[in-house]
C-alpha cells in the first residue's frame, strides 16, 4: 500500500486511520519528512491539538488509558520531573557507548541470520535488536523471547488503528 503511494507523491493526502479525522496527510520518504521536520509552519501544533488527541487517546481503551500517563504524553512541569531521572542515561559517553554495542549486536544479528542461509529479517534481525537495545537501556535480564513476543502482540494489536473491532469501556 505504502509503495502504491509512494509511487504517487511524496507527500499524500489521504483516510486517517485513527478518528476524528476524516483525513490526514503522509509523508512518504525521507527528504519529506526531513523537510517537513524543519519547516517552520509544522513546528508547532495547532492549539488544542494535543489535548484533542490525549482526550481520544484516554478514551479509547485501557491501554491507551496507560500510554496516556507516560513521559510523552505529559506535559511539564510533570513531565520535566520524570525525565530528569532519565538524562544521565543519555549523555554523549552514554550514547556513544550504546551506539558502538549496538553496531556490534547487530552485525553479530546479521551474521548469525546469513549463516543460518534462511531466514525472516523481522523474526530473525530486528526483533531480538530492538529487544536487546531495550533490555540493555532498561538494564534488564532478557527475557524468554516467546514471552516477550507474545506480550508485543497484544500491545500492538491494541495500538492497531487500522482494524476495525468493537472495544467497551472496561477494555
Amino acid at each position: 500500500e505504502l509503495a502504491k503511494l509512494r509511487a504517487v507523491a511524496p507527500v499524500v493526502r489521504a483516510e486517517a486511520v485513527m478518528p476524528p479525522r476524516e483525513s490526514t496527510v503522509y509523508l512518504l520518504g525521507r527528504e519529506a519528512c526531513d523537510r517537513a521536520l524543519v519547516h517552520p509552519q509544522l513546528l508547532q501544533a495547532p492549539e488544542g491539538a494535543y489535548q484533542e488527541f490525549r482526550a481520544m487517546f484516554k478514551e479509547h481503551n485501557a491501554i491507551f488509558r496507560v500510554f496516556s500517563q507516560t513521559m510523552l504524553f505529559i506535559d511539564p512541569p510533570e513531565h520535566t520531573r520524570l525525565r530528569r531521572p532519565l538524562q544521565a542515561m543519555f549523555s554523549s559517553a552514554r550514547v556513544a557507548a550504546l551506539e558502538a554495542w549496538m553496531t556490534v549486536r547487530a552485525r553479530e544479528l546479521a551474521r548469525r541470520a546469513f549463516a543460518a542461509g534462511q531466514f525472516d529479517v523481522v523474526r530473525d534481525v530486528a526483533e531480538p535488536f530492538v529487544l536487546d537495545v531495550l533490555y540493555k537501556i532498561l538494564g534488564l535480564e532478557a527475557a524468554d523471547p516467546a514471552w516477550v513476543r507474545q506480550r508485543m502482540a497484544f500491545v500492538t494489536d491494541a495500538l492497531d488503528f487500522t482494524t476495525e473491532r468493537p472495544y467497551s469501556k472496561a477494555d
